[in-house]
């Protein structure tokens, strides 16, 4: 592993019936059975990302229906990784959304979301959006929250 801050996502079904490993040998002196493995070390890589907010590594292991399950040390850690997995799974919905109020849908989609494009740059929607933006004070335009009334 590069880095103690790596985030794995891997894309698996298997693993979610095998339970954790565990962390101390069995109480019997007799016992000379290893521990048992991690189930993780053995699904394949499909990505890292280096998050900042990590202190641990944490690995994401996804379902045949892409339902990702976070393995993390601690909660602010798997916090982090749910945040940043459905930020990924979001993604697309966020882009279609501002495509549809730029009216620009149709530049990914074609002929299908032409009308809805009209209809936007007929409602003017990209000229209010641009004249929000002009209004905002500039730590607003730049990072997309509102500034309270004072």
């Amino acid at each position: 592993m590069r880095s103690s801050k790596t985030l794995i996502a891997a894309l698996s079904a298997v693993l979610l019936g095998t339970g954790c490993p565990t962390t101390e040998p069995a109480n019997d002196d007799d016992s000379t059975e290893a521990p048992t493995p991690n189930p993780l070390e053995a699904v394949d890589v499909s990505a890292e990302f280096d998050l900042p907010c990590l202190s641990a590594p944490v690995h994401v292991v996804r379902t045949e229906l892409n339902h990702p399950h976070v393995y993390a040390e601690n909660d602010n850690d798997m916090a982090c990784a749910m945040a940043f997995v459905t930020a990924q799974d979001r993604y697309f919905a966020m882009e279609l959304a501002r495509r549809l109020g730029l009216g620009t849908l149709s530049e990914i989609l074609g002929d299908l979301a032409l009308d809805a494009d009209i209809e936007q740059a007929a409602i003017g929607s990209r000229k209010v959006a641009q004249n929000m933006v002009a209004a905002a004070t500039p730590r607003c335009a730049r990072t997309g929250t509102r500034t309270p009334p004072e």
